[in-house]
């Protein structure tokens, strides 16, 4: 990479004495008396001129090849130059028993890093990205930028061992961090492999192969690499047709909102809910918030989706605030997903859902996974303090599920934690996860913060969470998600106006 920059450098830098030296020689004949050696002058200058026009032109041709060829940030291959090479590679596959095979990488976490830092701090990161791959191949391999944070390898007379050795050597030099303009960042990646034995795929079909295989173990998990799989081919076709549809239920408004009601475990009132998507076909048919949610944070599709919910969300708690005056008013629980946390406008947005519903900024929490708040911490505390100071308050959704939380509970700027159903499902047996969960209400308790036990289910998980001083609950054992309509008829019966 460096290597093909000093060549046309120096390459440059010749053309440009030979202009010198070519102007020199013509000058000193326009200024020497005429005749004898000064004749000679205006031949040399003129060769050397004609020299220098012809290495130049040679140049600028040679500079605008590479740029139709290669990336301009990283220098790696560009996308038509990688095609390229592995539409060869496949091609000669046959005819020198080789195989070829295929690694697609896409970073994880970079759209949060040039939201937070920059784009001047993301270019840098990318060179830096691209340089640490090419030391994890051999000089023989094609490495290539296919565009934005997704980077490919092509590797010939190699086959899958080979690849997964790769894989593992960029996923252990990435678990390093990078140190871009003074900022310590952590990126890690996600890796898809697809081999081509004998040429019996097209390039276009092996490269979709590998990028299949990548978003398989994106959905995994991060930091990891899947081997491609025929059945991967179904997969895709179906999150393309889910992706598709998702965009037609938003044009066509097909998203409703239920709410499962957040209670008091002793008396068992009311006093929040959390909004939940539906989406309902045009059809009748109910999607899974399992299948839809998946598809559309990774189309960025929950982008609309999430604005939508928050401001149905905001609408219906101020409507029942209206309704049910008499009463005191229940909270709203919205979940906000990493898309959202990760836009710069996050911020902005709640304040003017809020100003519009016209709902009391206290009434609101938003609900963040703990995956989430451990991605990026530093970047995400600043945008949790950001929005504590609109006078809302925050959630750590599904608690005990992630890494290195109790480091981190102090320091968000958090209100509430809600105990992971995990947890409350073995609860009443004495077993470890009673003993988790009475270590969690501590803490949560001691740090002056409020904990709701997620999938409560039966009489006994309630009494022992009660018993271990756990005030709130959620779960089929009080209420299952339901329409608004029935919500209000619940808080109909706790209305004084209603006696």
């Amino acid at each position: 990479m460096t290597e093909s920059r000093t060549r046309r450098g120096v390459r440059g830098s010749v053309w440009r004495w030979y202009l010198v030296v070519g102007f020199v020689a013509w000058g000193l004949y326009l200024v020497l008396p005429r005749g004898g050696p000064t004749q000679g002058l205006l031949y040399v200058g003129l060769g050397i001129l004609v020299v220098a026009a012809i290495s130049g032109r040679k140049e600028l041709e040679e500079k605008i090849a590479h740029q139709a060829l290669y990336d301009p940030l990283t220098d790696l291959a560009n996308r038509a130059l990688f095609a390229d090479r592995l539409k060869q590679a496949i091609a000669g596959a046959p005819r020198h028993g080789r195989r070829v095979v295929v690694l697609v990488l896409d970073l994880n976490g970079f759209k949060a890093v040039n939201d937070t830092f920059g784009h001047s701090v993301g270019d840098q990161l990318l060179i830096e990205v691209a340089a640490r791959t090419v030391q994890c191949v051999r000089p023989s391999d094609t490495v290539a930028r296919l565009g934005g944070d997704e980077f490919a390898i092509l590797l010939e007379d190699a086959g899958v061992q080979e690849a997964v050795g790769v894989a593992e050597r960029l996923l252990e030099r990435f678990r390093e961090s990078f140190d871009i303009e003074g900022q310590e960042l952590f990126i890690d990646l996600s890796i898809g492999i697809a081999e081509c034995p004998s040429g019996s795929v097209g390039a276009e079909a092996l490269l979709r192969d590998a990028d299949a295989a990548m978003y398989t173990a994106k959905r995994a998990g991060k930091g990891a690499y899947e081997i491609f799989h025929p059945e991967f081919h179904v997969a895709v076709l179906k999150r393309f047709e889910l992706s598709t549809d998702l965009r037609r239920a938003i044009e066509h408004g097909e998203f409703v909102l239920h709410y499962q009601p957040i209670v008091t475990l002793r008396e068992g009132t009311i006093t929040g809910v959390e909004a939940l998507i539906r989406w309902i076909r045009q059809d009748g048919r109910m999607v899974s918030p399992a299948d839809f949610i998946p598809v559309a944070e990774q189309t960025g599709l929950i982008v609309p989706i999430d604005r939508w919910v928050m401001k149905e969300a905001c609408r219906q708690a101020r409507a029942w605030e209206e309704e049910f005056s008499d009463r005191p008013p229940i909270g709203m629980s919205v979940n906000m997903s990493v898309r959202q946390l990760q836009d710069a406008r996050v911020t902005k947005e709640v304040q003017k859902t809020i100003q519009e519903s016209g709902l009391d900024p206290a009434r609101l929490t938003l609900e963040i996974t703990e995956s989430v708040l451990m991605r990026e911490v530093e970047a995400t505390l600043a945008v949790l303090n950001e929005l504590k100071t609109l006078g809302i308050r925050l959630a750590i959704d599904d608690f005990g599920t992630g890494f290195s939380s109790l480091n981190y509970l102090r320091r968000l700027p958090v209100d509430v934690v809600k105990i992971d159903r995990s947890f409350v499902a073995g609860i009443a047996s004495q077993s470890s996860e009673w003993t988790l969960a009475r270590g969690i209400v501590r803490l949560v308790h001691e740090l002056g913060l409020e904990t709701v036990a997620e999938g409560v289910e039966r009489a006994d998980q309630r009494a022992h969470l009660q018993a271990l001083g756990c005030r709130l609950a959620q779960g089929f054992f009080f209420a299952r998600p339901m329409e608004p309509d029935a919500v209000a008829a619940l808080l109909a019966k706790t209305s004084t106006r209603s006696a």
